[in-house]
């Protein structure tokens, strides 16, 4: 959540795209989305719009933990712990599936993953959504260059790029 000093008397002004600029002085902060250690990502939904005025106090984003300007702690969940088969060791909490998907508990997570293509002595690899002797399932999260569309429900095992290397005709 970001807000205006309290303290502080002066108005400020909503500047170009995502910034917040102070009228009289060279203050800025930016409301992007942000990567953390973890992998998982934040995002500050903004409260205020391009040229608009704003007072002390006021409140200019809300995040993934605040509505408002108020803490959001979450969702009271019932759940039952019982060992497994007579096991007490490394036992977890169970979960139903659709908590995750009607997005009660979600959370997004973000990895950066390179791709190289390189000449071969067979001649250069492509990227492409064009990949033979594959089903059409398998690339459906593929967009027209061969790369995954961006926000697509990916789960381990899917493809992320389309690379063909060249080979030797037999």
């Amino acid at each position: 959540m970001l807000s205006l000093s309290p303290s502080r008397d002066e108005y400020y002004m909503v500047a170009t795209r995502n910034f917040l600029a102070q009228n009289r002085g060279i203050q800025e902060d930016q409301i992007v989305p942000a990567r953390y250690r973890q992998e998982f990502l934040t995002i500050a939904w903004k409260q205020v719009q391009k040229g608009k005025c704003v007072k002390k106090g006021q409140i200019l984003a809300d995040g993934a933990a605040t509505v408002g300007g108020e803490l959001t702690l979450g969702i009271k969940v019932l759940v039952a712990y019982m060992p497994w088969e007579g096991y007490n060791f490394e036992d977890d909490v169970l979960i139903s599936e659709r908590l995750v998907y009607e997005d009660i508990y979600t959370s997004l997570h973000i990895r950066k993953y390179e791709i190289q293509t390189h000449v071969t002595s067979h001649g250069p690899e492509r990227i492409t959504y064009k990949i033979p002797h594959l089903e059409a399932h398998l690339l459906r999260n593929l967009d027209k260059n061969g790369i995954v569309i961006l926000v697509s429900w990916v789960e381990t095992g899917d493809i992320l790029v389309g690379k063909l290397m060249p080979q030797i005709a037999k």
